[in-house]
């Protein structure tokens, strides 16, 4: 599973914002011969070309073979949960967007858009709805501040909440550097932050 923070495609008109991502549809192609099978786009440039690009992004994930989590046409498909199995045990896999799209776009019962972290008791909802299909959920979430090197209060006390909830896993994007990690109990683990590809972190 990737964290898929570009769009992808060729519509839209770019949002004004100081970066805008936008990759041709051959990178879908390259992240399954990569051996990716789940991309999450629940992060802050699914909407750099708007709704158009947004929703083109979506639809050429799905016809790549992927699956697609963290975002789609209405909430109910955003909050839905990829599932895959690993050696004969089924893994729900959820992307969650504290950081995001303005509210314009997050998803709705009628709107399309990515998941809303900041909306606790929908996060919550999903992590128990995916466990009452998989015994292991991962939550790969876009959160926390860019550059800090720990994580804020508040993205510990929802990391934890959602272990409380049913999580076995809690991914975290977005800081661009490397966070801690928590193994809180027996097959619990938080990686608070991945940080970035790059090996100069940097602002996007």
């Amino acid at each position: 599973m990737v964290n898929l923070e570009t769009t992808v495609g060729n519509v839209g008109v770019k949002v004004p914002k100081e970066f805008n991502f936008r990759s041709d549809a051959r990178l879908l192609g390259s992240l399954r011969t990569a051996g990716v099978d789940v991309v999450t786009v629940a992060n802050n440039h699914s909407f750099d070309y708007g709704l158009a690009g947004f929703n083109q992004t979506i639809d050429l994930i799905k016809g790549s073979g992927l699956q697609v989590v963290g975002g789609g046409p209405d909430a109910a498909a955003a909050y839905a949960p990829a599932i895959i199995e690993v050696r004969g045990t089924k893994v729900a896999l959820l992307g969650i967007a504290v950081i995001g799209p303005d509210n314009s776009g997050r998803a709705s019962a009628s709107r399309p858009g990515t998941t809303n972290g900041r909306d606790v008791a929908t996060t919550l909802a999903a992590i128990r709805a995916a466990k009452a299909q998989a015994p292991i959920v991962v939550a790969f979430m876009h959160w926390d501040v860019e550059q800090a090197p720990c994580p804020t209060a508040e993205t510990r006390s929802l990391a934890q909440q959602m272990l409380d909830t049913g999580a076995s896993v809690v991914i975290g994007a977005h800081p661009h550097v490397l966070q801690g990690l928590r193994t809180p109990a027996p097959g619990k683990l938080i990686a608070y932050s991945l940080a970035t590809s790059s090996s100069t972190p940097r602002r996007m």
